[in-house]
């Protein structure tokens, strides 16, 4: 069965398709649910996982201009796909940043640390991330 690499934006898409040879990827907050579930029909299903807090600052980092109505939104909109394709599709989940995959063997990290545009990490709440079941699963909601 053909793998895709379905993800939430800087959680570690790079990072599995070079380790694992994967070509396909999809972000969850690029498409549509309807889109989204046409790209990943009748294929195998690898996600990246870090901790919410750690993607938000990656994220974060990453904006152009901070203060766009629909930052954050989109980050949180990313995090309810993933969880909505979850409850319908089966996903093999690979925390990244736990290094506890049987399937990887060089934890080294991959590049993407030049497009940061931003110092500071805005504070945001992050608590109806972390009580997401595919989250608490590797992240105490203490965390958020």
């Amino acid at each position: 069965m053909i793998e895709i690499v379905v993800s939430i934006p800087h959680s570690g898409t790079r990072f599995l398709k070079e380790r694992l040879s994967i070509d396909a990827h999809v972000h969850t907050n690029i498409f549509g649910w309807d889109a989204l579930i046409r790209e990943t029909k009748g294929k195998k299903l690898v996600a990246p996982l870090r901790d919410p807090q750690a993607v938000w600052k990656s994220t974060v980092r990453r904006y152009n201009k901070w203060d766009a109505t629909d930052n954050i939104s989109n980050f949180f909109n990313s995090w309810f796909m993933m969880h909505a394709l979850s409850l319908i599709r089966d996903i093999e989940f690979i925390p990244v940043d736990l290094q506890i995959s049987d399937r990887i063997t060089d934890w080294t990290p991959v590049g993407g640390e030049e497009d940061q545009c931003n110092t500071k990490c805005y504070p945001t709440c992050l608590r109806r991330i972390y009580v997401l079941p595919f989250v608490q699963k590797y992240y105490p909601i203490n965390r958020g």
